[in-house]
């Protein structure tokens, strides 16, 4: 959730990305996944800013 955010929130464009394939292992289709569930809601990188600090913010608060 949180890569998939961040990189929403700098600007990246997910359309330019190219799906993993089996050899890149699992971390990188788990990103790749994470990035795409944003992708797929339609956020404006302001949108993916806002919600990615509030995360954050409930993280912190969560480890405490």
């Amino acid at each position: 959730m949180f890569l998939g955010l961040y990189k929403t929130a700098i600007g990246k464009d997910f359309s330019k990305e190219t799906k993993p394939g089996i050899l890149s292992g699992i971390p990188a289709k788990l990103k790749y996944e994470a990035w795409k569930k944003v992708a797929d809601r339609g956020l404006s990188a302001k949108e993916a800013q806002d919600e990615y600090v509030s995360k954050i913010d409930e993280f912190e608060k969560a480890q405490k």
